[in-house]
């Protein structure tokens, strides 16, 4: 019953795709890089604002994210929404870590998920959590728009 599949592969990964591959879904394609590429204005914070956005409706749920191996692009959003959530920094990295089981074809680097926190701990905020948010607001994304995030995905609404 997935209403909203969330594409985060590249446009030339999705080039003969027009729509979601699952049937009456519907499909939205923003480009989206990994770990410290989200520190780019175009690439991370433009792109990660509107991926964001799809969380904040509950018309939208439930929603699909995923790019080719399940990791890195959707491991970073992953990292960020879960964050946002006031999910643990040990927890934050052991949920990305397992993620490096399911494929053997995919190599297992944990200076990705380094660089992630290396740059989230230059921003603002005094845990990973303060902090993810610090990135969330300077992506454009309003406290409504996290509040409507938090009141969907949590009892009550708070962290």
């Amino acid at each position: 019953k997935i209403r909203t599949d969330v594409e985060l592969r590249s446009l030339k990964e999705t080039m003969c795709m027009d729509e979601s591959a699952i049937p009456g879904v519907r499909w939205v394609k923003v480009p989206f890089l990994a770990y410290d590429f989200i520190a780019d204005d175009v690439k991370g914070r433009v792109q990660f604002a509107k991926i964001f956005r799809e969380f904040t409706a509950a018309a939208n749920y439930p929603v699909l994210f995923h790019c080719s191996g399940g990791r890195d692009r959707t491991g970073t959003v992953a990292f960020l929404l879960n964050g946002l959530l006031g999910v643990s920094e040990d927890d934050l990295c052991r949920d990305w870590e397992a993620t490096a089981f399911g494929d053997s074809a995919l190599s297992f680097d944990t200076g990705r998920i380094q660089r992630l926190l290396d740059y989230l701990h230059t921003l603002a905020g005094s845990d990973v959590n303060a902090q993810v948010e610090s990135y969330v607001k300077s992506c454009g994304v309003s406290d409504a728009e996290i509040a409507s995030f938090r009141e969907i995905m949590l009892e009550g609404g708070a962290r």
